[in-house]
């Protein structure tokens, strides 16, 4: 493949990734592919909207104040220009939490998920060893959760109809589109590898759960119906240029 038309392909990819989550890369040649290694912190929080089929018997949200984990990921781009870059990343996180035990006895919640992340970059001063940048990207996700009542059974909101609830819970896999944005700077260590931190937010979601109880009506299931939320990462990375 030639320059022009590896440039016109970037240009293409680059221009349909309009969302996403951090990323580095160094001050390379035009034409440079990267492979790219990644780890993060993240943050977000989990919301459940609890109910009986369509009707609302439990009368509010379950909420906490944090969903906290990590991930890794790997991926693979391509460099335009000193200033534009884009990548495709794979990426694995794990979270869990305590919820509010004035709403709920769940003990804790387990989420993870793996998503494709489509990205794109812009650097400031790639020149000098150490380069600001923004980025942006978009990519689909599929996600599972957990849930833990204790071995008394869950309650939600002080009602006992969900005592025979007990043990580890899983949800049904999940899939949904991820989006994230971001900044962060870039330190070239050597002519083809630069370290990198960053800041970036975006959307986190926890699966749903159908739970059927036999402490209610029958046929009703117990619905909880979790709620896209807003996710903070402080991640770390590396990429290297061929």
């Amino acid at each position: 493949m030639s320059s022009k038309s590896r440039k016109f392909l970037f240009n293409a990819i680059l221009g349909i990734s309009i969302f996403g989550q951090a990323g580095i890369t160094s001050a390379t040649e035009l034409g440079s592919f990267l492979v790219r290694l990644e780890g993060a912190y993240n943050a977000s929080a989990s919301r459940f909207a609890s109910s009986v089929d369509k009707v609302t018997t439990f009368n509010s949200t379950i909420r906490n104040s944090k969903l906290n984990g990590y991930g890794a990921g790997i991926g693979f781009g391509y460099v335009a220009s000193e200033e534009i870059w884009t990548d495709i990343t794979l990426s694995f996180n794990n979270y869990k939490t305590k919820l509010d035990k004035t709403k709920t006895n769940i003990q804790q919640v387990r989420n993870s998920n793996i998503t494709g992340m489509l990205n794109g970059y812009y650097g400031f001063n790639m020149n000098n060893k150490i380069s600001p940048y923004v980025m942006i990207g978009m990519g689909p996700a599929i996600t599972q959760s957990k849930i833990t009542p204790p071995d008394t059974g869950m309650v939600i909101n002080s009602n006992p109809a969900l005592t025979d609830v007990k043990g580890e819970i899983k949800s049904k896999h999940t899939t949904y589109i991820a989006y994230q944005t971001g900044l962060g700077v870039s330190l070239k260590v050597m002519e083809s590898i630069a370290l990198d931190i960053s800041y970036r937010i975006g959307n986190d979601h926890v699966a749903k759960y159908t739970i059927p109880s036999t402490g209610l009506t029958a046929p009703a299931k117990l619905i909880l119906k979790p709620k896209s939320t807003f996710k903070q990462s402080l991640l770390f990375g590396v990429n290297i240029a061929f």
